[in-house]
């Protein structure tokens, strides 16, 4: 459920969206959405176009993010349940398009990344690369109908304990 939702013009340029939830400030449930054509999302300066930190609720959708050859185009730090990522076109990174520390979602509020594709910016990348944090597992994600064209290391690498990971409908190539 959407408690705010942010809808902007497609095909236009925007700031990175940085959302430090780390001190429970923000409402639960905040939207950010492309309308029409993907819109562009520029970066920091350490190449990130999206970093959440403990977001409950939070969807990005339809946007274009270029890494530009920095590490990472978008990164999630801390749990994250409901959150979603849907129809981002992302490149040019030479790490990791999503990455993810202490990443989790919960029971029957998992992480979601949806309609996604990625074309790294490297073939010793991933597509996405999540790693166990300060959490005790890797919980309640869920990767469905994202493309990962390679070449790239792996499109999905998990670094840590795995409770429940669901993969649906993907297309890997070259990874």
């Amino acid at each position: 459920k959407a408690n705010v939702t942010v809808k902007v013009a497609g095909g236009q340029t925007y700031e990175p969206i940085i959302l430090d939830n780390s001190d429970a400030e923000y409402p639960s449930g905040i939207h950010v959405i492309a309308q029409g054509a993907k819109a562009k999302l520029k970066q920091r300066d350490d190449g990130l176009a999206i970093r959440v930190i403990k977001a409950e609720g939070l969807r990005i959708e339809n946007f274009e993010v270029d890494a530009n050859g920095k590490d990472k185009a978008i990164e999630f730090v801390l749990g994250c349940p409901f959150a979603t990522i849907s129809k981002l076109s992302i490149s040019g990174y030479t790490k990791a398009g999503i990455y993810g520390s202490g990443l989790t979602g919960a029971k029957n509020s998992h992480v979601l990344v949806e309609d996604c594709e990625f074309r790294p910016g490297n073939d010793a990348s991933s597509g996405i690369l999540i790693e166990k944090g300060l959490s005790e597992s890797i919980r309640f994600i869920m990767v469905e109908r994202c493309r990962m064209i390679g070449p790239m290391k792996s499109g999905i690498e998990i670094n840590g304990p795995v409770v429940a990971i669901e993969l649906r409908e993907n297309i890997f190539h070259q990874t």
